[in-house]
C-alpha cells in the first residue's frame, strides 16, 4: 500500500511542477515569499545568474507547498483505503455471517416444517379417531342395543323443518304462521299381539306452549245430572290458584260432559276448542268411554294426574311433558308426536332421543322389533332416520298380556245340582264350563230290578244335537 501511495504522489508532483512552471512563465502573479523576475527586470537590470537563483528559490517554495499538500492527500488516501479495507473485511464477515445464518435458518426451517408435518399428521389421526368415537357415541346413544345416528337425526329434523316452511309459504293462507306438529313414525318387524292401549312417554321438552289451551276434567262434588256443576268449577279454580297453576284455562266437570257434550258434533267441537286435556285420576277410566273415538283419532286422550298431591303445579308440568302412542295389533306402524315447528332443532332431537330410550324398554319386542323410524308432519313425506334389513325369522313375535287386577282369576268348584260328580269353572271373561266325571256303576232300581246306568259325554252331545234339530223343525 505504501508503494502505491508513493508512486501516485510522485506522478502528481511531476504533473503539478510542469503546470506551475508553465503558469509562471505565462503569468506574472505574485506568490508569497517569491519575487517575479519580470518586475525585477523592469526596475533593475538583473543578470542571468540572478534570474536562475530566483527561479530555483521559487521552485523550492513551490515544492515545499506542494509536498505538504501531497502529504495531506496521501494521508487522506491511506485513511480512505484503510476504511475501504475495513469495510471490505466487515462486508466479507457480514456475508459469511449471512451465509451461516441462512444455513442455520434453512436447517431450522426444515426441522420446523418436519415438526409441523408430523403434528399435522398426528392431528389428522386424532381428528379421525375423534370422529370415529363421536360416530360410535352417536350410533349408540341409549345403550349397546340401540344403533341410532344422531347426525342422521339432525339432518332429518332440518329437512322436515324446511319442508314445513315450504308448505306454509306455498299455501298462502291466514294460518301459515301457525305451528304444525311433528310426528315420529315407528314401523315394527313383526306385528305384536297386544291389547289396545296408550303408551305414555316422558319428554325433556314439553309440547305445550304458553299460548295453548289446556283443559282439566275433574270429578263432580255432587252426583246427579240435574245438579249444578258451577260450584265444582269454583272449587277447583281456587285449588289451582292456591298452587299457582296458570297453564290450565278451562275446567270441565264430568256432569258437564254428560249433559252438554253427549252428541258426536259437540264432542268434535270440544276436541277442536282445546289443545291438551288433563283429567283427575279418579275419573279417568269412566270418562275415556264417554269421550269416544273422536279423542283417540285426534290423539288427544286426557292424561291423568293426582289432584290430591301436595305439589299440584309440579304434577301438572310432569303430565304436560308426556306424549302418547296408541298400541294395537291392527298394523305395523304407530305414530308419536315429537315436537312442533315452532320448537328449536336441538329440543326436537332431544325429544327423539328420549322416545328411543323408552321404546327400548316399553315397545313390544324392544329395539330388536323396530324396522324403521321416520319423521313427518301431517301432510309431508316421511323422512327416514333409522332402518334395518333384518330377517323376520330372527325376531320372535311378541305376545304382550294385558295387565289384570289381582282378583282377575279363574274359579273352580263342585256342582251339586247334577247327579254324580261335576265341577264348574268360571273365567274372568264370564265363560262357564261344566265337567262331569264318569261313574263305573250307577245302579237305579226300576220295578224291583236293578239297571246299570252310565253317563257318556257323547250321548249327552247327541241328545243335545237332536234337541236342536227338533227346535229348527
Amino acid at each position: 500500500m505504501d508503494l502505491l501511495a508513493n508512486n501516485v504522489a510522485s506522478k502528481l508532483k511531476k504533473k503539478k511542477l510542469k503546470t506551475e512552471t508553465k503558469k509562471m512563465k505565462n503569468t506574472s502573479k505574485s506568490v508569497k515569499g517569491v519575487t517575479s523576475p519580470g518586475k525585477v527586470t523592469k526596475n533593475k537590470k538583473v543578470s542571468k545568474t540572478d534570474k536562475k537563483k530566483i527561479l530555483k528559490e521559487n521552485l523550492k517554495n513551490l515544492e515545499n507547498v506542494n509536498s505538504n499538500k501531497l502529504i495531506k492527500k496521501t494521508d487522506s488516501l491511506k485513511e480512505v483505503l484503510k476504511n475501504k479495507e475495513i469495510k471490505g473485511v466487515k462486508q466479507n464477515k457480514n456475508k459469511k455471517n449471512e451465509q451461516v445464518e441462512k444455513k442455520i435458518d434453512n436447517t431450522v426451517k426444515a426441522k420446523i416444517k418436519r415438526k409441523i408435518n408430523e403434528t399435522e399428521i398426528v392431528s389428522k389421526k386424532l381428528k379421525k379417531e375423534k370422529k370415529v368415537s363421536e360416530d360410535n357415541k352417536n350410533t349408540s346413544d341409549v345403550s349397546n342395543d340401540v344403533q341410532l345416528s344422531l347426525n342422521q337425526v339432525k339432518k332429518g329434523v332440518t329437512a322436515i323443518l324446511k319442508l314445513a316452511n315450504a308448505e306454509a309459504t306455498s299455501e298462502k293462507s291466514l294460518m301459515a304462521d301457525e305451528k304444525l306438529p311433528i310426528f315420529l313414525q315407528v314401523c315394527c318387524i313383526k306385528i305384536p299381539k297386544t291389547p289396545s292401549r296408550q303408551l305414555r312417554m316422558l319428554l325433556p321438552h314439553s309440547l305445550v306452549s304458553p299460548d295453548d289451551d289446556v283443559a282439566l276434567i275433574v270429578k263432580d262434588l255432587k252426583k246427579g245430572r240435574r245438579t249444578d256443576y258451577e260450584p265444582t268449577i269454583d272449587h277447583f279454580r281456587q285449588l289451582l290458584d292456591e298452587h299457582k297453576c296458570k297453564l290450565i284455562k278451562t275446567i270441565i266437570p264430568v256432569n258437564q260432559i254428560k249433559t252438554e257434550y253427549d252428541q258426536f258434533e259437540l264432542k268434535r267441537n270440544l276436541v277442536n276448542s282445546h289443545d291438551f286435556f288433563l283429567i283427575d285420576g279418579r275419573v279417568s277410566g269412566h270418562v275415556a268411554r264417554l269421550l269416544g273415538k273422536t279423542f283417540t283419532k285426534r290423539r288427544k286422550l286426557p292424561t291423568s294426574i293426582r289432584m290430591n298431591s301436595n305439589d299440584l303445579k309440579k304434577e301438572i308440568k310432569y303430565a304436560l311433558n308426556k306424549t302418547s302412542m296408541q298400541l294395537n295389533s291392527n298394523g305395523n306402524t304407530q305414530v308419536v308426536q315429537v315436537g312442533t315447528t315452532s320448537m328449536p332443532k336441538c329440543q326436537i332431537v332431544e325429544n327423539i332421543e328420549a322416545i328411543c330410550k323408552s321404546l327400548t324398554k316399553n315397545y313390544p319386542g324392544g329395539w330388536l322389533n323396530i324396522r324403521a323410524l321416520r319423521i313427518k308432519t301431517q301432510k309431508s313425506l316421511a323422512i327416514p332416520i333409522y332402518m334395518t334389513m333384518k330377517n323376520k325369522n330372527e325376531v320372535e313375535a311378541p305376545d304382550v298380556k294385558p295387565k289384570r287386577p289381582k282378583a282377575y282369576k279363574t274359579y273352580e268348584g263342585e256342582l251339586t245340582t247334577l247327579p254324580g260328580k261335576a265341577t264348574v269353572t268360571v273365567t274372568p271373561d264370564g265363560r262357564v264350563t261344566v265337567k262331569r266325571e264318569k261313574d263305573d256303576d250307577d245302579n237305579v232300581t226300576v220295578g224291583g230290578k236293578s239297571i246299570e246306568t252310565k253317563i257318556d259325554e257323547d250321548d249327552d252331545d247327541n241328545s243335545e244335537d237332536n234337541d236342536e234339530e227338533d227346535t229348527d223343525d
